[in-house]
Formats: C-alpha cells, structure tokens, sequence
C-alpha cells in the first residue's frame, strides 16, 4: 500500500505495468482509493477517482461475480460520507447503477468515460 500511495504522489512517475488500475480497483484498498481520489495535492487523483468507478462499474458488469453487492453498497456509503463533490457524484451514479444494472455503460464505469464529467473547459 505504502509503493501506491509514494507512486500517486510522484508526478513523473512512470505505469507501474498493465492492468495496474484493475490491481488497485479493489475493495481492500477503499480507503486508499478514497484518501487519495479527495486529496487536491496528489498529481494522480484523477487515477484514484477512475478505480473507484470500476470498483462499483465492474461489480456490476459481473452481476457482483467480482465484488459482492454489501461490499459495493459500504464502498458507496463511505464515499457519500467524505461530503467530496466528486466522490458524491459517483455515489450519485453508483447508487443509480446498482438498482439499476441495465444502465450499465462499459466506456463510462470501467473506461476513462467517467472522468469527462470532471473536466473544466
């Protein structure tokens, strides 16, 4: 855990290798993901932000194969609870694609789609 966070907050720092965002996407690093994704001074909150989306995007593409349905619901109420304007956007959506799976969108949840909404032009 101590490589990933040294790895977000060094600006330059090259793709750790394929798949990393799967690698991090997962339940045992929410807390992680949550620090880092709401932390204005890390150069890669972005990236933190994205493996939230495919935690919950991806749960449900799988019908919960991958993550179970109680452990994306805590995910989602512990990212309501940081009061972030992003994370609660992804609660927002989250919470929409959980009771409702077929809204599913594989470029939004599980591609960069997600982080368009984000962008200021």
């Amino acid at each position: 855990m101590e490589e990933i966070r040294a790895w977000a907050f060094e600006s330059d720092s090259p793709w750790p290798g394929q798949d990393f965002d799967l690698s991090v996407a997962e339940l045992h690093f929410a807390d992680l993901i949550i620090e880092l994704s709401c932390d204005a001074s890390c150069p890669k909150k972005d990236f933190f932000l994205s493996c939230a989306y495919i935690i919950v995007g991806d749960a449900v593409m799988t019908e919960y194969e991958t993550r179970s349905k109680a452990g994306v619901e805590q995910f989602l109420q512990q990212i309501k609870a940081t009061n972030n304007e992003r994370l609660l956007t992804l609660y927002k959506l989250g919470t929409k694609l959980v009771a409702t799976p077929s809204s599913f969108d594989y470029d939004f949840w599980c591609g960069e789609g997600c982080l368009a909404q984000y962008k200021v032009s």
